[in-house]
């Protein structure tokens, strides 16, 4: 069957833009539950709200994380196609595996992916099924990388986790032995103790980041290896971690990124100095 270039043109047009109705909704929902939850906090900032600073910083802090969520989305069905090994070197100094957040495939962690591989190291960046419990998705892990220390002699990675992605890399660390198999681990967003906006998920997985999940309650008792560096980078202005203060780790090396949106994370400078930096 063959269509028409304007039909195709059109579809594609009307694909992009129902992505940026969609990215910008999700955004500016988001940030409204983030402003109810911070003026409640901090009912000073109420009066303030409108002075020309802050409205600029608030424009600004939509506009980037639209941008960011756009491009995710936009590049999501090429997140399934199975490639996910990216090195450009013989001889590559680290192995890094990078774990996505809820609801988003390897497609959006694709720029950090390709920035680390310009710098020497391996890059494994998965798509883990949405459907599956954390259990599963901590036991894919392990899978793979027990599969490199088979095919490739490879003892240690680094995780690199956004989002729910950091806590399956915790719970391979803290509850399923990876402590011996760990190099060090980033956690970019990740909320640790919960997010209040997890209760308005229709999917079971992400009731596990529910505040008082008894799964998460488990993990957070648990003890963290001393000998693996552990470092969490979160921002105030996070508009999925409510509180912001859930992206903070007791045993991390917490490092603020703000302002920056949840998804912006993955694109800010910032973020990418400061895991090439402890990288090496």
């Amino acid at each position: 069957m063959h269509f028409p270039a304007d039909i195709i043109f059109s579809i594609i047009l009307t694909s992009i833009l129902l992505t940026v109705l969609l990215s910008s909704s999700i955004v500016m929902l988001s940030y409204l539950f983030y402003w109810y939850e911070l003026a409640n906090s901090r009912p000073k900032l109420i009066k303030i709200r409108f002075r020309s600073a802050r409205v600029g910083r608030a424009l600004l802090l939509l506009s980037s994380e639209s941008l960011s969520f756009f491009i995710s989305w936009i590049l999501y069905p090429i997140g399934w196609i199975p490639v996910s090994t990216l090195c450009f070197h013989k001889r590559p100094h680290q192995t890094i595996i990078l774990l996505h957040g809820l609801y988003q495939n390897r497609a959006c962690l694709y720029w950090l992916q390709f920035r680390l591989a310009l710098h020497g190291h391996r890059v494994i960046n998965l798509t883990m099924p949405p459907w599956k419990d954390l259990e599963s998705l901590t036991e894919q892990l392990d899978q793979i990388i027990s599969q490199l220390r088979q095919t490739k002699k490879i003892q240690r990675v680094t995780l690199i986790g956004h989002s729910f992605g950091g806590i399956i890399a915790r719970n391979y660390i803290q509850r399923r032995g990876g402590a011996f198999h760990v190099e060090q681990c980033f956690t970019l967003g990740t909320p640790h103790f919960g997010s209040k906006l997890t209760s308005l998920s229709i999917t079971a997985l992400a009731l596990v980041l529910t505040p008082r999940n008894a799964l998460l309650n488990q993990l957070n008792r648990a003890p963290w290896p001393e000998k693996i560096p552990f470092t969490s980078l979160y921002s105030n202005t996070d508009n999925l971690v409510l509180p912001a203060k859930s992206g903070q780790h007791p045993n991390a090396e917490n490092i603020s990124v703000t302002p920056c949106g949840h998804m912006s994370l993955l694109y800010h400078p910032t973020v990418f100095n400061v895991i090439l930096k402890r990288l090496r």
